[in-house]
């Protein structure tokens, strides 16, 4: 697969160049939201079901931490509401050990599942 998304500098660009494809209107989403305590059981579960599809995991700027960040938003092509990549961010929780865990806060996940 080619890299026309390691030079992107927004989300949409990335969702382009990772797919190969300038319409992405079928792209189907769907939101559920979990407690903050259940995250580092989430992100296992979830690294377990990607990692065999050699996912690429990319940082995204969040402006407002109390709204959800959704696919809609990602795709956003032009104006103060397009969503820039970012380093990875992490947020610590406590897990009852001497470490908390870090949890992935503001990730996208790129990945193929057969075609």
């Amino acid at each position: 697969m080619g890299c026309m998304w390691a030079n992107a500098n927004h989300a949409w660009e990335a969702f382009v160049g990772f797919f190969g494809a300038e319409d992405v209107k079928g792209i189907v989403s769907s939101r559920r939201q979990f407690g903050v305590h259940l995250l580092p059981d989430l992100q296992a579960a979830i690294l377990t079901l990607v990692t065999p599809h050699a996912p690429v995991l990319l940082g995204v700027h969040q402006p407002y931490d109390h709204r959800p960040l959704t696919i809609s938003a990602l795709l956003v092509r032009s104006g103060d509401a397009v969503v820039a990549l970012t380093p990875l961010q992490y947020r610590d929780v406590d897990v009852g050990e001497t470490d908390p865990f870090p949890a992935l806060n503001t990730g996208l996940w790129l990945f193929r599942v057969a075609d």
